[in-house]
């Protein structure tokens, strides 16, 4: 069950191995983020960077393999994240693109 606590209270990333055949999940990387709640987590397309928003305006990017901060802007909002999104890494080539009449 999700259980909120205060908004300064110690927030953890962990980082999870499934089991198909034995339909477990157990913890392999636990690692503490911040010292703030966590209000938002976003997964990059690649899976290679998870990043977290705070209800203190924080964001921080991790490693999602070692959960190793990568960046961490502490106090980037006035008020709590409610949305994060990675860019995606491949986009469409608009000026290549045949003209359509």
């Amino acid at each position: 069950p999700f259980q909120r606590g205060s908004k300064n209270q110690r927030s953890f990333l962990v980082l999870w191995a499934y089991s198909k055949e034995r339909n477990i999940c157990r913890p392999i990387v636990i690692k503490a983020a911040c010292e703030e709640a966590i209000s938002k987590l976003s997964v990059s397309e690649c899976g290679d960077f998870t990043a977290i928003g705070t209800m203190s305006g924080s964001v921080g990017v991790f490693d999602t393999h070692e959960m190793k901060r990568l960046l961490y802007a502490e106090g980037t909002h006035g008020i709590f994240v409610t949305g994060l999104e990675f860019v995606p890494t491949t986009s469409i080539d608009v000026a290549a693109a045949p003209n359509e009449k």
